[in-house]
């Protein structure tokens, strides 16, 4: 659900990056209710979803304000380095107090950003932002310069990527992973080409 909403609000970003100096008021109003269908249309799915018992977004939701909850108790452990990269579900029983969260074991932070800090510490964390907002800065400059489809593109994915890590844990599935790096590489290969330093391609 968090995906796919997040993917929607991706897209609808990608039209405006794309068109929106474009435009004109009538073409505005078009994306604007086409937008408006599109979050209809999320809400729609969560409600049949919701009714046939696909999931329980309720117990998603407190289940996930717990697991930060208790994970938040972890940051004094490893301020710098984290108590271990991958050692969540190792750690989290030491400090839970929510017997719902006890009955299964969490094996992720659902959150990306509270993993690193938790795993990795504040460097790991640091390492993370940094990787992101320098992938980030190509993009929007090549995006700048010569307004290219493809770095738009590029820093679409940053960002789906980036607001979906806050709530759930995609860089950690080694698919989603792989997949998005050698997109990200395809895209920012040309951009760094093109720059003024070929040789950092």
């Amino acid at each position: 659900r968090l995906g796919m909403f997040v993917g929607l609000c991706a897209c609808g970003l990608l039209v405006l990056i794309e068109l929106g100096r474009r435009m004109n008021r009538y073409q505005r109003l078009h994306l604007a209710t086409l937008l408006v269908v599109m979050a209809l249309t999320v809400v729609a799915l969560q409600a049949v979803a919701w009714i046939n018992r696909v999931g329980d977004i309720h117990g998603s939701l407190l289940s996930r304000l717990s697991i930060y909850e208790q994970g938040a108790q972890l940051w004094l452990k490893g301020i710098v380095f984290g108590v271990g990269a991958g050692t969540f579900e190792v750690v989290l029983p030491v400090v839970n107090s929510d017997p719902e969260l006890a009955e299964k074991l969490w094996t992720k932070a659902h959150s990306t950003y509270l993993a690193l800090y938790i795993e990795q510490g504040i460097l790991g964390l640091i390492a993370h932002i940094y990787a992101f907002g320098t992938v980030s800065m190509i993009l929007i400059g090549d995006w700048w310069r010569t307004r290219s489809s493809v770095a738009a593109l590029g820093g679409v994915i940053v960002f789906a990527i980036g607001a979906h890590s806050v709530f759930d844990f995609s860089t950690e599935i080694p698919g989603v992973a792989a997949s998005v790096a050698a997109i990200l590489g395809a895209i920012l290969y040309p951009s760094l080409v093109a720059g003024s330093d070929p040789t950092l391609a």
